[in-house]
């Protein structure tokens, strides 16, 4: 038998066969469904690679408070889990692509926590000074040293900053150039601002007849926060992640910053 097949006419079919398939559903699942694989793959390797399970299992256990029993006041502890877990992911030296598909999987399976909605000034600078008034005692420190001013530039914003050592100018040798000026000289900072129902009114956001406010920006124990996991071990220190990481609001109730004193200085 004679062959009459047309190459050129085969190879066109082929061709527009190829284009139609490339155009349709079915090609573009096989794309997806390749693509999961190719990720699902890669999460497994990351998984077993090297000592990087013990590492994740390590940065778990350092961030866990030591007394499960208080998590109810602990704001989004899975951010700050999430925290802990990318310092260790990113020290790892795995790919920013696998880091930021490994955040979204285990975000899925850490809940939530319950968080205040409310957090008084005053408690937060009551356990601020429970935290130290045994150092305090020892040194016979009357009071903190702490500076609040608000800002010159915008209204309603704050600066409530504290150290659990008094300042030199409860000496004689006191000189106007060792004092701290700004938040970011001390220790631990609140940078904070008002909260409004209606901005355009003035119309502040209360609670119990109360300004709330919003902490931005702050330090503990000289870490900036939201840079470093901070690991909250005292009242004092659940109390800021509930601000800073779980979005409660701060009410400045009625206390004075500058007017608080350890108990044996009262």
């Amino acid at each position: 038998m004679e062959n009459n097949i047309n190459v050129s006419a085969l190879a066109q079919n082929i061709a527009e066969q190829c284009k139609q398939f490339e155009e349709s559903q079915e090609y573009k699942d096989m794309i997806t469904n390749a693509v999961k694989k190719l990720y699902s793959n890669a999460l497994d390797d990351v998984f077993r690679w090297g000592d990087f399970p013990d590492r994740v299992k390590a940065a778990i256990k350092e961030a866990m408070p030591t007394d499960v029993s208080n998590f109810v006041d602990l704001a989004k502890y899975n951010t700050l889990m999430m925290n802990t877990l990318k310092t260790t992911w990113e020290e790892s030296g795995i790919q920013d692509s696998a880091v930021e598909q490994v955040q979204k999987a285990t975000l899925k399976v850490i809940s939530d926590m319950e968080v205040p909605h409310f957090v008084m000034l005053s408690d937060l600078l009551n356990a601020f000074i429970k935290c130290n008034e045994s150092e305090a005692a020892e040194n016979n420190w009357e009071k903190p040293y702490v500076l609040c001013k608000e800002s010159t530039a915008v209204s309603e914003y704050w600066e409530i900053a504290f150290e659990e050592e008094p300042p030199l100018t409860y000496s004689h040798s006191f000189s106007s150039s060792k004092s701290k000026t700004y938040g970011f000289e001390f220790k631990n900072c609140l940078n904070i601002r008002a909260l409004y129902e209606d901005k355009n009114n003035k119309a502040f956001k209360l609670h119990d007849g109360h300004k709330c406010y919003e902490l931005y920006a702050g330090k503990v124990d000289d870490d900036i926060l939201g840079k470093k996991a901070v690991k909250p071990h005292s009242h004092y220190e659940k109390l800021i992640c509930a601000l800073y990481f779980g979005n409660a609001y701060l009410v400045w109730d009625d206390v004075d910053p500058d007017d608080i004193y350890y108990p044996h200085g009262d």
